[in-house]
């Protein structure tokens, strides 16, 4: 039975109103626990809603630049060095070809000349034709010496002049001697010519040969030029027959060493010196010294006319 809405057994019974009450208190000190915890999580997972403190502002103020013009590297250009020009090199302009020093210009330039000439079949002897005066160059110019005494110079003279080995001139008339074959002549020859005050120096000639033929010699220099690329030209010799001529040196090592490569291929060789004097600007001073030289010492040789051969 209930009074006023409440269990009869609780009024009654002071021990279960007792227990109703404390059950109520302990009910209500879990409800009050759960809020507390519940508040302090709330309150750690809250964003921090503290305002940011502001950030000064410093101005900058820039001051004045100063501009350095770039530097500007002045180059030089120069132009670059010509080869130097070997006209008339009767090389094959190969690695094995001859190296022909300065002192053979002159000499290998006259191959050309002698190459459009092919068919003429005068001795080299034979005087070259009047050529035009050249304009003056810078050259050494070699008056005519007054004419020694007819008999030979002593063995102490001849060793004690050294052989020329000056560089062969571009323009200018030379006095060429013949071919000679014995060294130690042209050599001792040359001591005695500059002993008595010319302007003497050996070149030497490499040919293959001799032919008995001018056709003989022509096959040959084309097979030369077909099989080894050697160039070379027909040129008669004053005793007879033809040889193919395949360079003219000042240096005797140079041509050692084309006479060797060309009868490597199977070919007879020839090599000869020859003895050159001057240059001379004028004509009338080499034919001076020429006639000197067929009066004094009874030498034969031949006025060459620039650019001859």
């Amino acid at each position: 039975m209930r009074i006023e809405g409440r269990d009869y057994r609780e009024v009654l019974d002071p021990s279960r109103r007792r227990k109703a009450l404390l059950y109520r208190a302990a009910l209500a000190c879990v409800v009050m626990l759960l809020l507390v915890v519940g508040l302090s999580l709330y309150d750690g997972d809250a964003p921090d809603e503290t305002l940011p403190q502001p950030v000064e502002r410093v101005e900058v103020t820039p001051g004045p630049v100063e501009v350095v013009p770039p530097l500007v590297e002045r180059v030089t250009t120069e132009p670059p060095a010509l080869p130097e020009d070997r006209p008339g090199e009767a090389g094959n302009g190969l690695d094995d070809a001859p190296v022909v020093e300065a002192g053979d210009l002159h000499e290998e330039a006259t191959t050309e000349q002698e190459a459009q000439a092919v068919d003429q079949s005068a001795p080299d002897e034979a005087p070259a034709p009047l050529a035009p005066e050249p304009e003056p160059v810078a050259a050494q110019r070699v008056d005519p010496a007054p004419a020694p005494a007819p008999s030979r110079m002593q063995p102490a003279q001849r060793a004690a002049a050294p052989v020329a080995s000056a560089p062969v001139a571009q323009s200018g008339y030379l006095v060429r001697l013949g071919d000679y074959a014995n060294p130690d002549d042209v050599e001792r020859l040359v001591a005695e010519l500059m002993a008595a005050g010319h302007s003497a120096r050996l070149q030497w000639r490499v040919s293959a040969g001799p032919y008995p033929t001018r056709a003989a010699a022509l096959e040959a220099m084309r097979a030369l030029e077909r099989s080894h690329r050697q160039r070379g030209l027909v040129v008669q010799l004053p005793a007879g027959g033809h040889v193919v001529q395949l360079g003219v040196f000042g240096d005797a090592g140079n041509a050692d060493g084309l006479q060797r490569r060309v009868r490597s291929w199977g070919y007879a060789v020839v090599r000869d010196a020859r003895i050159v004097l001057g240059p001379f600007m004028e004509r009338s001073v080499a034919d001076g010294v020429a006639a000197e030289l067929g009066q004094a010492q009874g030498l034969q040789s031949v006025v060459v006319a620039p650019g001859g051969r």
